[in-house]
């Protein structure tokens, strides 16, 4: 047939042989062309195209039918698509070309239980895919380019594909996804995946799944996102190669949100988590953080297994009360604004350096404490009452110290910068049994008051109140006895009393 329409009634299609190549075919009930099967049938000699080279199909499902089910043996060009209650299966053999709006609405067709039927599509090329139209379904979508012996077994979404009714949306391609337009649901899963290729969405596209989990996948590619947005559900980003997130990654749940790149990851929009999920982003090689990362009370943990954990000084991590941990077991660190709120902590580890960001404005580390370990340089710039450090490097500070108490937990002697004992702004220098702490002129000074030599301290206090940093084991006369040992016979002019530093915070 070359043009006009060709009607069914009520009556599924049925075909031994049946070109084609304009027009449009309408069915009453069930339509199922499988043309890669009548040629086996018996008695079947024909063979059946639905395409004509550059000629569009229509097909339209009537009201209250059946679904609309194809399996071509040649390349396929639809226009508009309907099935009025009906599901679309459609399978070609080479390109599927999507150029009119695919839809499988709800109708009110109920099932024995009286509950209304959603309809689902399903589109599989061998390949490429490309959707150039929208499509909308009232229940599941699934987009598939199926993977070939040859190339371009791909998915290239340019046109909105959107599930009414809560309905999952899978996307896979043998090798490339890219999609240039929006996937929505209202509270069903989106699963992407490229699986020998890169996935590729732009800057302006979004995957909103209202609730569902999202997942986008490239496990031998690159991956670069747009705009996602869980919702209250879980987000889950993985690939082989390079991450570049270019939009904002968001979600208001519990469910949390993982990305994983086997090279590099590039993080130059928010990370979201309005909820109390947790974040948690890892490269095998450097994470470069060029935006916000932010959860309301979940942790946030930065990785970089071979690499560097690098903050651009106007990026900031803020977790509200949870632990926020950076982590470069063989590399550096260099940070902006790390911040946990009053009651979170911070933990920091690095092979080499750690340190602020060049152009850094403000403190680096804001919480209730800190915990540094690293095998090279510690530089702080910071507003919390207690941190932490274990470095064989020199340990300084940027600016003036306040209201900290810096516990140097490495068996190694330590350098530390004057500024971090400015006798006005009550911080204090402390050492373990086994290190010695140069600062200045090796006297530690609080509140204006000398309490002693940085090397025979471990901890000082202030106001007379014993025991404010560290735990305190001893009884007061065992401390007695030390301080007499030590000739200074409890008159030093201290305000306070010496107790054994240790990594424990009371």
């Amino acid at each position: 047939m070359n043009s006009g329409t060709v009607n069914g009634q009520w009556h599924p299609l049925i075909t031994d042989a049946y070109i084609q190549t304009g027009g449009t075919l309408g069915v009453g009930g069930d339509m199922s062309v499988l043309s890669n099967q009548l040629s086996k049938a018996s008695g079947a000699t024909g063979s059946l195209a639905l395409t004509g080279g550059t000629n569009v199909i229509n097909i339209v499902q009537a009201a209250n039918s059946g679904n609309l089910v194809f399996f071509d043996d040649k390349p396929l060009r639809l226009g508009t698509v309907t099935a009025y209650g009906g599901s679309i299966n459609i399978d070609t053999i080479g390109l599927l070309q999507v150029l009119g709006t695919i839809t499988a609405p709800a109708t009110s067709i109920t099932n024995g239980s009286g509950v209304t039927q959603t309809s689902d599509i399903r589109l599989a090329a061998h390949s490429p895919l490309t959707v150039d139209a929208p499509i909308t379904a009232s229940g599941k979508i699934t987009l598939i380019g199926g993977a070939t012996i040859g190339t371009g077994d791909n998915v290239t979404i340019n046109a909105a594909v959107t599930s009414t009714a809560g309905g999952n949306i899978s996307v896979q391609a043998g090798d490339n996804v890219v999609q240039n337009a929006n996937l929505s649901t209202n509270g069903g899963a989106i699963t992407t995946t490229a699986e020998t290729g890169n996935l590729t969405m732009a800057t302006s596209a979004q995957s909103n799944s209202g609730g569902g989990a999202i997942a986008y996948n490239a496990p031998a590619g690159n991956l670069t996102t747009g705009g996602i947005n869980a919702g209250t559900g879980s987000i889950s980003i993985d690939a082989g190669s390079n991450v570049v997130t270019n939009g904002v990654i968001a979600s208001s749940g519990s469910g949390g949100t993982t990305i994983k790149a086997g090279g590099g990851l590039a993080i130059n929009a928010a990370i979201n988590a309005s909820g109390n999920g947790s974040i948690n982003v890892s490269a095998v090689k450097d994470v470069a953080q060029n935006a916000s990362i932010s959860s309301q009370g979940g942790t946030i943990a930065a990785t970089a297994l071979t690499g560097n954990v690098v903050m651009a000084p106007t990026a900031s991590t803020s977790s509200y009360g949870g632990t926020i941990t950076y982590f470069a077991p063989d590399g550096n660190m260099t940070l902006a604004k790390l911040d946990a709120g009053p009651t979170g902590n911070i933990e920091l580890d690095a092979m080499g350096s750690i340190g602020p960001a060049l152009g850094l404005v403000g403190p680096m580390l804001t919480g209730a404490a800190a915990s540094i370990e690293a095998g090279g340089d510690v530089v702080i710039t910071q507003a919390l009452k207690r941190i932490d450090i274990d470095t064989p490097g020199r340990i300084t500070s940027t600016d003036t110290v306040t209201n900290t108490t810096i516990f140097v937990l490495s068996d190694v002697e330590q350098a530390v910068a004057a500024t971090s004992t400015d006798t006005s702004t009550q911080s204090l220098i402390a050492a373990t049994e086994d290190a010695r702490t140069a600062v200045g002129d090796n006297t530690l000074g609080i509140g204006g008051q000398t309490v002693a030599e940085a090397g025979a301290i471990a901890v000082a206090t202030t106001g007379g109140t014993s025991g404010s940093f560290g735990e305190d084991k001893k009884s007061e006369e065992e401390k007695k006895k030390e301080a007499e040992a030590k000739g200074t016979g409890g008159d030093s002019g201290t305000t306070g009393s010496a107790a054994k530093a240790v990594k424990t915070c009371t």
